[in-house]
């Protein structure tokens, strides 16, 4: 079988498809990724895996439509060469365009996964927002009718399709955690000794950067936590909504958060850590919450979609309101004090990775849902 895998997203291609690409070509599969430019390393690994790599001058952050018409056409005509039997898409312009030029090309089976609706659907809207809100919407009545199967990583980004009017009501749909993560390579590590805290993502507003730093400085302001570590692993992402590189600064100038910039291999920062937070304002699932769980270590997330599918709260960790500093360094405070609880948390969240995110099980579902499980269906299950 000849699959060709739609990834917007270049520097993210394996760690968050890797395990996808893997199994794919365990299974004999012939495998192709259409992405942007991911660079030098990230090609050689691809050429390791045995995956073929073409480019597709697809933006996924810009707003362009003469632009985004281009990457179509070109994307069309990728795929019209390689004549793949299935098509995935991920991310909304994989979604959205990607599906649209495998129509075009007649891709014979196409799919998409919605890994996140992004800052159009995140409110409140500006009027960039809601203009690509109106966009994107516009596209999804056109692109959606078009595949075979949509799976989301959240039953609210499905939900919020649907009470759009744009997801069809005989399209089989299912709810998938990604590709999972790997908690063999993700394994467990001994807690540090004293509480240290860690945020791990890109610098975008919507990522809830600016509450964290705030919430650092409330934490380290209270006696007893003035110099408790609060580490922030992440660079600032090029394109609408990304943090400026002047307020970076000047927050890094208040000291109260260490900046470890864009790490290659996140797994020694979540260990220096005993809690690791992300106060996002909304996610499809957060692959570094996954991580952090499958280290053993306790979450503080928003109570907000993708967050709420990882956290189980009280259990292995805590959720607290988006936007809401003053309760992101309450909650840090309460688990900073309670190293016991902390180690609980961890364990359990160690258990819960194991049991609903391990890549192997996540991949197979998904292989299942596209019809290349090993009891292959034309359509796979679907959720109601």
């Amino acid at each position: 079988m000849r699959l060709a895998l739609i990834l917007p997203f270049a520097p993210g291609i394996l760690r968050f498809r890797g395990p996808l690409l893997r199994l794919l070509r365990e299974r004999g599969e012939e495998v192709f990724v259409l992405s942007p430019d991911p660079g030098d390393e990230i090609l050689k690994q691809l050429q390791k895996l045995g995956v073929e790599w073409r480019e597709i001058p697809l933006d996924r952050g810009g707003l362009s439509a003469r632009a985004d018409l281009a990457a179509i056409r070109a994307m069309e005509s990728t795929l019209r060469a390689i004549a793949p039997d299935v098509s995935i898409g991920f991310n909304p312009k994989g979604v959205l365009h990607g599906t649209l030029a495998a129509a075009a090309a007649g891709v014979p089976r196409r799919f998409a996964m919605v890994t996140g609706l992004g800052f159009a659907f995140t409110p409140p809207l500006g009027l960039v927002a809601r203009l690509a809100r109106c966009a994107s919407l516009r596209l999804a009545r056109r692109a959606l009718p078009q595949l075979h199967g949509l799976a989301f990583q959240n039953p609210d980004d499905r939900e919020t399709l649907r009470s759009a009017g744009v997801l069809p009501a005989t399209l089989p749909t299912a709810v998938i955690p990604g590709t999972g993560v790997d908690c063999d390579r993700f394994a467990p590590t001994p807690l540090p000794s004293s509480p240290a805290f860690l945020m791990g993502a890109r610098l975008l507003e919507a990522k809830g950067v600016r509450e964290y730093f705030a919430a650092a400085r409330r934490l380290r302001g209270r006696r007893g936590f003035e110099s408790t570590p609060c580490r922030l692993a992440g660079w600032i992402d090029p394109g609408f909504g990304a943090i400026p590189a002047r307020d970076l600064e000047r927050l890094l100038a208040e000291g109260a958060v260490e900046h470890l910039g864009r790490l290659e291999d996140v797994r020694p920062a979540i260990s220096s850590a005993s809690v690791c937070v992300l106060p996002s304002y909304r996610e499809g699932l957060s692959l570094f919450l996954l991580e952090s769980m499958a280290m053993g270590r306790a979450i503080i997330a928003s109570d907000v979609p993708g967050p709420r599918e990882v956290v189980d709260p009280g259990v292995t960790g805590l959720l607290v309101p988006a936007r809401d500093p003053v309760a992101l360094a309450e909650a840090m405070g309460e688990l900073a004090a309670d190293p016991d609880r902390v180690a609980a948390m961890g364990e359990a969240g160690r258990r819960r990775a194991l049991d609903r995110f391990e890549s192997a099980a996540v991949c197979a579902r998904l292989l299942d849902f596209v019809g290349l499980g090993q009891h292959e269906s034309r359509t796979g299950p679907a959720d109601p």
